[in-house]
């Protein structure tokens, strides 16, 4: 059985060219099992998270039009991430999240073409449960920019 993580792949990498409903259910079922057993914390609104090391994370440029963009780019080890978005599950394999130092990775990330286009509105970070887990500290949970904005 894969995972829903390892089928997304499979299906990224063209390996697969169709599935059902029913098997994305299935794998995303057994994912958050195998999640569980190994007492993995599924991600919450509000938490506040460190990068205990140098990662390659997926980013998503946010545009006004009804399209967006991304990459991958490096995250250096240090940086503090938040989950800033409501989530509609409580036990998700996927979430958004925004560093903390938003204009500095920005920097660092976003290629200057993209940042200076008309139209670009900033950016996110995709970070599935299981690198949060393996390669994120939980510092704090109920976190937020603005209510925190001289402590960090």
């Amino acid at each position: 059985m894969l995972t829903f993580t390892e089928l997304m792949d499979a299906f990224e990498r063209g390996d697969l060219d169709d599935f059902d409903v029913s098997l994305l259910e299935r794998a995303k079922e057994y994912e958050i099992e195998l999640l569980s057993q190994k007492g993995y914390r599924f991600p919450e609104k509000g938490d506040l998270y460190v990068s205990s090391t140098e990662l390659l994370v997926t980013y998503i440029t946010v545009w006004a039009a009804p399209f967006s963009h991304g990459g991958k780019a490096l995250l250096p080890k240090g940086e503090k991430i938040w989950i800033d978005t409501d989530l509609s599950d409580t036990k998700p394999l996927l979430v958004y999240a925004s560093p903390v130092d938003f204009k500095k990775i920005e920097q660092v990330m976003i290629p200057e073409v993209q940042r200076t286009e008309e139209g670009y509105g900033g950016f996110c970070l995709s970070l599935t449960t299981k690198v949060l887990n393996e390669s994120f500290i939980l510092l704090d949970t109920g976190f937020s920019v603005e209510k925190n904005s001289t402590e960090f």
